[in-house]
């Protein structure tokens, strides 16, 4: 069995509910493969997203016939996308966590006392962009998802991570066959 499955382990857990000891079968964990680029919907919502693009790609300077600059420029805009896609969804997470906070300032400010005019101003802007934020998350999880029903806009976490969690299940081997 060794040397069919190498990585392959097993090892007994203790005793918790039962008189029976549980087997843990260890196999090795999930390998994720090469990752290929895929183009995200929800990068036309942020801001300057096609002069970028454009300036990218005027910005790229290859030799050779049509079709080999053609390639090269191709490849180019795709390392440029996926570093500015990290930076992006990073900066994303980063604005959702601060303008949460901001706003949840704002209503506790609110419930103490009345907002002035500024202070009401700030807080539907606070709210404007957060709902700009939320819908970039909801783009990208709708073109990862790929559900008929999510496109109706109805946001489950529940329904999510059952997804996700599926799609993990598919890629893994659940059961083996010895000759």
């Amino acid at each position: 069995m060794e040397v069919h499955f190498p990585d392959v382990t097993q090892r007994q857990l203790p005793r918790v509910c039962s008189d029976h000891f549980p087997i843990l079968l260890d196999c090795g964990g999930i390998q994720g493969g090469k990752r290929y680029f895929k183009f995200k919907n929800m990068w036309f919502n942020s801001d300057g997203f096609v002069n970028r693009v454009k300036q990218w790609w005027s910005s790229y300077d290859f030799q050779g016939s049509p079709s080999f600059i053609l390639a090269r420029k191709l490849k180019a805009l795709k390392h440029n996308l996926k570093q500015w896609n990290e930076q992006l969804l990073s900066n994303v997470l980063l604005q959702q966590r601060s303008l949460l906070e901001e706003l949840q300032g704002l209503e506790g400010e609110e419930e103490a006392r009345t907002l002035s005019e500024s202070e009401n101003t700030c807080k539907s802007q606070v709210v404007t962009e957060l709902k700009r934020v939320l819908l970039i998350e909801e783009i990208s999880w709708r073109q990862k998802l790929r559900a008929l029903w999510l496109k109706e806009g109805d946001k489950s976490t529940k329904f999510f991570h059952r997804v996700a969690n599926s799609h993990r299940r598919n890629n893994a081997i659940d059961t083996l066959m010895v000759d």
